[in-house]
C-alpha cells in the first residue's frame, strides 16, 4: 500500500496518521520516503499495530533519522 500525508504546515510533536488496511495483514517493514522533500522528512516516528484502536502495540521506533528514507522493521 502507498499513501501520502502532509501537515500542510509545520509538523509538530504529536502529529500522526493512521492507516486501516481493511483486514488483517502481515507487515514486516514501514518505509517513510520523503523523496525530493529534502528538509521535510520523518525525523522520528513510532509504528503501532493491532486490531483494536484502543489497544495498540508498539512495533517499532525510529529516532534521529537524518535521511529522506527511513525504514522501520519489526517481527511479524
Amino acid at each position: 500500500y502507498d499513501t501520502h500525508w502532509s501537515t500542510s504546515g509545520t509538523a509538530v510533536a504529536g502529529d500522526f496518521f493512521q492507516v486501516d488496511m481493511g483486514r488483517n495483514v502481515w507487515i514486516r517493514a514501514i518505509l517513510m520516503d520523503s523523496g525530493a522533500l529534502n528538509t521535510s522528512y520523518a525525523r522520528s516516528f513510532r509504528v503501532f499495530t493491532g486490531t483494536d484502536v484502543n489497544n495498540l502495540t508498539l512495533a517499532a521506533t525510529v529516532t534521529n533519522n537524518e535521511f529522506a528514507l527511513a525504514r522501520a522493521t519489526f517481527s511479524t
